[in-house]
Formats: C-alpha cells, sequence, structure tokens
C-alpha cells in the first residue's frame, strides 16, 4: 500500500504495475494524471487507454493485453490504462474459471512486461476502506475477486478515501498555498459555506479564481464571493453596495433575509466592519492620490469593487466611519456572547450606522 503520492513521484522508478482507487474520484483521476505526466517525462511511452466502452468482446479485449506485452521493433515503452477495471473484468470468484482474456490479464500481473506500465483506475465500492480493513488483516487482499486479488497482492496500491470536512478544509488550504495565494481572514469558511463538500467543485472554484487574480496573490473576502458561483441566493457583498449608498431600508430587509437562510452572523459582521476599516484608511490614502487602482491596492481590493467604496467616501464623514467601527465591535462583541436575537441586533446597528446626517465628502 502507498500512502504518499508525492513520495512516489519523487522515486527514480515508478512501479510497473499500480493501482488508483477510492471514494474521492477527484484525487484518483489527479493522481493518474501526475503518474502519467511523470512517466511520460522522462520516458517515450506509447499509452493505450482502456474501459469498459472500448472493448466490445473478450476477444477484443485478448488483442488489446497481447499488444501490451509485445516488444515494439523500435524498443519504445508502452502504457496501458484500465479506466473502471470493474466494468471490463466482472470481478470473479477465485475459484471459477477465467475467460481468455482473464488469464492473459493473469499471467501480465504475475510476469510484467520489462520497460512497460500498467495502471489502474477502479471506483468498485467494495474497495472502499480497504486500507483501514489491510491494517488489521493483511489476508483481506488474497480473499477479493479477479482480479483484486491478484492486482492489490502482487502491486502496489493507493487508495483515496472520502475525506471528511476537517480533511477537506485542510486540502483547501494546501491547494491555495500551493499557487502561492495569501488569504484574508474568514475566505477560506466562506468559500466551503458556499460550495457543496466536493472536490471538483472546489477545484473548479479555485481555477476561477486563479485566472480572475491574475498577476495578484492576495485573495480577499471580496474577491471571492463576486466570483464564486455558490449555491447561496443571496450575495452577501450585495449588503456592502447598500452600506456605500446608506440604504437603511433594504439594509435591513437584505440582513433579514441573509440571517434567515444562513447562520453566517458573524461572517456579515466581520465583512460589514471590514468594509468601514478600508474606508477609514481610504480616508487617508485619498490625500495622496486620486487613482483608484492605487487607492484599491492600499486597501487590498480589486479595481473592479471599487466602487462601493467611492460612493462610501462621499456619504460618510471620518468621524461616522470611526464611529461606525465602534459600534460593529460591539455588535460583534454581542453576537459572540449574548443569546439576543441576532437580526435586532443587527437592525439597532444599522439604525445607527446609517441615520442620515449632513456630511463633507472627500473629493
Amino acid at each position: 500500500m502507498i500512502t504518499d503520492l508525492n513520495a512516489l513521484l519523487s522515486k527514480n522508478d515508478l512501479p510497473s504495475i499500480l493501482t488508483i482507487f477510492g471514494e474521492e474520484d477527484f484525487l484518483v483521476y489527479e493522481a493518474y494524471k501526475k503518474i502519467v505526466e511523470r512517466i511520460t517525462k522522462r520516458n517515450e511511452i506509447k499509452i493505450q487507454i482502456v474501459d469498459s466502452a472500448s472493448v466490445s468482446d473478450d476477444k477484443e479485449l485478448v488483442e488489446i493485453l497481447r499488444n501490451f506485452i509485445t516488444p515494439e521493433l523500435l524498443s519504445k515503452g508502452k502504457m496501458l490504462v484500465i479506466k473502471s477495471i470493474e466494468q471490463v473484468f466482472n470481478g470473479k470468484s477465485r475459484k471459477a474459471k477465467l475467460l481468455p482474456s482473464e488469464d492473459l490479464f493473469k499471467r501480465i500481473i504475475l510476469s510484467p512486461p520489462v520497460g512497460n506500465y500498467l495502471l489502474i483506475l477502479s471506483f468498485d465500492t467494495s474497495l472502499y476502506g480497504l486500507s483501514k480493513k489491510w491494517k488489521n488483516d493483511k489476508q483481506v487482499l488474497q480473499n477479493m475477486k479477479f482480479p483484486f486479488n491478484l492486482l492489490l497482492f502482487h502491486h502496489p496500491w493507493i487508495e483515496f478515501p472520502k475525506l471528511s470536512n476537517v480533511q477537506i478544509k485542510k486540502w483547501t488550504q494546501k491547494r491555495f498555498k500551493d499557487y502561492d495565494i495569501e488569504l484574508e481572514d474568514g475566505v477560506l469558511e466562506y468559500l466551503l459555506n458556499v460550495l457543496n463538500p466536493n472536490l471538483w467543485e472546489i477545484s473548479t472554484e479555485i481555477d476561477k479564481i486563479k485566472t480572475f487574480l491574475g498577476e495578484r496573490k492576495y485573495l480577499s473576502l471580496q474577491d471571492v464571493c463576486k466570483i464564486t458561483s455558490g449555491n447561496k441566493e443571496l450575495e452577501i457583498f450585495e449588503v456592502t453596495s447598500l452600506l456605500a449608498r446608506r440604504d437603511l431600508a433594504n439594509c435591513v430587509i437584505f440582513v433579514t433575509n441573509f440571517l434567515s437562510s444562513s447562520k453566517q452572523s458573524i461572517l456579515l459582521a466581520n465583512i460589514i466592519l471590514k468594509y468601514f476599516k478600508n474606508l477609514l484608511i481610504l480616508t487617508e490614502e485619498i490625500k495622496k492620490t486620486k487613482d483608484k487602482v492605487a487607492l484599491s491596492s492600499s486597501i487590498g481590493v480589486n479595481p473592479f469593487f471599487f466602487a462601493d467604496y467611492e460612493i462610501g467616501l462621499r456619504n460618510y464623514s471620518k468621524d461616522e466611519i470611526v464611529e461606525a467601527i465602534k459600534e460593529l465591535i460591539n455588535l460583534d462583541w454581542f453576537l459572540k456572547s449574548t443569546s439576543k436575537d441576532e437580526v435586532y441586533l443587527f437592525i439597532i446597528t444599522l439604525v445607527k450606522l446609517l441615520r442620515k446626517k449632513d456630511m463633507p465628502n472627500f473629493d
């Protein structure tokens, strides 16, 4: 059993036969891709990929296997990839008579052709949790149905079991770290809250984020909330536009609706607090420059999202911004330490923040 894919990839010689399986199919396919890239980078390899849809009968499968073990005239190595092998070989018991293709495959397993690679992918549910079973009972491999009883007993294998929520969070953190992307506090929690706990979906969103950031390496809450395609109907950062316009009525409606469908009151309070903290920074930065790109950079947001801050600077005085920050710090404390109704606490705070007053602007 292999427990560390990276350690495997760092070796000079990879196993000639390797089986990859597990409930986390994203990790199975990612491992498959990395292994193929690693082998083809160092070797001239002819690759053939087989699955149940590409094999019409046993005779055709025999032909594929014979071709795999037949040496090339120019000594080029071969790689045979069998996807969903449980559908190609129908999983006979150990004592059942083997078909010609199964017998030939057995001989390949017991005596692999030198210089060739056989890569097996499986999503057979009977394999799920095998790593734990094998640690307690080494005999479990020999008791499995064909061809797993031979494949897993005689050759290395790696399982990618279902990840827990904690493991998914660690995986996502590492994914961002691998891309040298620094996350603002709360980004990871928000991202995992709006997405399904599915590595395919999380990976897709991270790829979108990479494209969105371009050369930037810092991901803010505002960035990620604008570009993720999560399944929540309410867009949490709509609140900053309402705050910027001092739209008390719609702000109260938004917060009420949001909190009725989400338990993210602390996140919402932090987003509002972050908005006013950024406004406070801008009251000083705008004295140095009027350039929107430079101003956006000073608070770590994409220039695309600067309009809400531009409006906010016109609608709040510096004293009001400072007072708003104090009120929001109090709100955060009440949310964490009392059992009062969250919507009530937000509405009281919003009334204090958004009451209309005569104000100078910063233009």
